[in-house]
């Protein structure tokens, strides 16, 4: 099959920008933080190898190294969507505070899906290779559609069951995400030599962190501390790493008046 690696060569490309900016803001770390981190580099992992894959699926490689990394690349895949999932669990609910119905949902289907994924060279139920035919995919690979259309709804009933505390921005870098991902996988079952999946996941990574991670709406433009914002994020860390720490408020009367006349320097 001669497919389509232009989208994946832009989604590589997004990744490392966002990347790059991502890392030289250096904002708040917190939990979800780091598993946007995660997230970031998961598509660039994921990019590369799907390019890598179709490679030597052409060049007709050795077998157990087509599988090899079909499977490194299926992995990475399908963990965007639990990462993405786990990342707006942790925006909404303290993980201390997940019951038994939360972690079930949340790793449930992650689980199932690598199961499948790593026994697919004994069992050739996800993805079959041979230097014959080459790659293919088998009866059982819709069951990894299905685990990441599990987390489309979970996080769409999550973004409307906490949408009093997200922004209307927030909101909508969810929904795109949902609507973009269903809209890619659908373009895929048709047209499986149109590799845009990832492409679709680095844009909801940019939304993502254009609205929940971008480290300059935390932080003061003019005095280059943390705002409210930054507040209401960096004190429960502290609280829940138990270090301590002191707080210290200043209250500036006629601040705006007082930086227009002396200025910032």
């Amino acid at each position: 099959m001669d497919y389509i690696l232009h989208y994946d060569y832009a989604a590589f490309v997004l990744s490392v920008i966002i990347i790059i900016h991502f890392y030289h803001k250096k904002g708040i770390r917190t939990n979800q933080t780091y598993v946007f981190m995660v997230c970031l580099w998961t598509g660039v992992i994921t990019a590369l190898m799907d390019v890598l894959t179709v490679w030597v699926d052409r060049e007709r490689m050795a077998v157990p190294l087509v599988y090899i990394l079909n499977v490194v690349y299926l992995t990475a895949f399908n963990m965007m969507p639990f990462m993405y999932h786990l990342y707006l669990r942790l925006a909404t609910k303290e993980a201390a505070k997940w019951t038994i119905f939360d972690k079930v949902t949340l790793f449930g289907p992650v689980l199932f899906s690598l199961a499948l994924i790593w026994t697919t060279p004994l069992t050739k139920l996800i993805f079959y290779y041979n230097l014959e035919d080459g790659y293919g995919h088998g009866p059982g690979f819709i069951l990894l559609y299905v685990a990441t259309a599990v987390y489309m709804v979970g996080t769409v009933t999550i973004t409307i069951w906490h949408r009093k505390e997200l922004s209307p921005w927030q909101c909508v870098s969810v929904m795109f995400y949902v609507a973009t991902t269903l809209i890619g996988v659908l373009i895929q079952i048709f047209t499986p030599h149109v590799l845009m999946l990832q492409f679709v996941a680095s844009l909801s990574l940019l939304l993502l962190y254009m609205s929940l991670e971008n480290a300059e709406i935390d932080e003061d433009k003019y005095l280059g501390v943390y705002n409210r914002r930054g507040f209401e994020k960096k004190i429960p860390e502290f609280i829940r790493r138990e270090n301590e720490f002191h707080v210290l408020v200043v209250n500036i009367t006629n601040y705006q008046s007082l930086r227009e006349v002396v200025g910032m320097n």
